[in-house]
């Protein structure tokens, strides 16, 4: 790691979903009501990525980082069927030549707990064991 930046989400940056990409290589991840229907899980993940953009515009902390591949990236939280809880966790890329977040996967929150234990001890507010 050479910038410390990478550690802190910056809310001024846009967020780019690739959520075909989601989609398709992902499904099995998706909470069970989602699997198998295509255009209601996309639905649910844009819906859900909106109210994600302003819970980061008002706690940026929320944003936790992990080690993958020699990079830091970022995991959020992604609240498709509650409110209160994490469905699953959101991986994005900082893609520092277009000065934007790339996402394009999503981890299980098993997945995410264990990959962000690998810098700092995670959230409790949204990433717990």
């Amino acid at each position: 790691m050479r910038d410390p930046t990478d550690l802190v989400f910056n809310t001024k940056l846009e967020i780019d979903v690739n959520y075909e990409h989601i989609y398709e290589n992902n499904e099995i991840r998706l909470p069970e009501i989602l699997r198998g229907n295509r255009n209601l899980a996309i639905s649910s993940i844009k819906g859900a990525v909106e109210l994600l953009k302003e819970k980061i515009r008002r706690n940026y902390k929320i944003a936790i980082p992990h080690w993958y591949e020699e990079r830091i990236q970022l995991l959020l939280p992604l609240n498709i069927m509650s409110d209160s809880t994490a469905d699953l966790a959101l991986v994005a890329d900082r893609d520092k030549d277009r000065n934007i977040y790339k996402i394009r996967t999503v981890l299980t929150m098993d997945m995410a707990y264990i990959d962000a234990r690998l810098i700092t001890r995670p959230d409790t507010e949204w990433l717990n064991p």
